[in-house]
């Protein structure tokens, strides 16, 4: 019954935050070198704003 919902189009945090070209290998430097840059606030903020909650009671 659930199929045709799950199917569809869906941004979900792990579509949202991911890089569009990401390294394979970085070293643990630049990985933290680029995490600095990141507005983290800002983006839990995004995320938070948009969040869509929903109950569903089983028989």
């Amino acid at each position: 019954h659930t199929f045709d919902t799950s199917v569809l189009p869906y941004e979900d945090c792990c579509t949202v935050f991911t890089p569009r070209h990401p390294k394979t290998c970085p070293t643990l430097e630049q990985i933290l070198e680029q995490e600095a840059k990141l507005p983290v606030k800002e983006l839990e903020e995004k995320a938070f704003s948009t969040l869509h909650s929903e109950y569903i009671k089983g028989d």
